[in-house]
């Protein structure tokens, strides 16, 4: 209906008996992540492992205290440290938080 030369991307032709779709080239893709402030991800040093080893020690696993600790880090970022060294050295992270400082 309307005007026939117009182009809808989701219009479907039969030609001969085959069904053909068009396709919308060099469309930019938007999701959630496009809108997301992404930090760069920076490794972590071996005196930033130790000092957060210590902040374990220190705090547990409240990570909103650990990150207070890295101030070029956030809180995801400290996460994301703790399941990596969980995986790594499970029982360096269950000492560490074993053996916590109670403040």
């Amino acid at each position: 209906f309307g005007d026939t030369n117009s182009f809808d991307p989701f219009e479907e032709n039969y030609d001969n008996g085959r069904r053909e779709n068009h396709m919308v080239e060099n469309a930019t893709k938007l999701n959630y992540h496009s809108y997301m402030n992404k930090q760069t991800r920076a490794k972590w040093s071996k005196s930033d492992t130790d000092l957060f080893y210590q902040g374990l020690h220190q705090f547990g696993s409240d990570f909103a205290m650990i990150q207070q600790l890295f101030p070029d880090k956030s809180r995801d970022q400290v996460r994301q440290k703790f399941k990596t060294e969980e995986k790594k050295h499970p029982m360096q992270v269950h000492d560490a938080i074993l053996h916590r400082s109670r403040g």
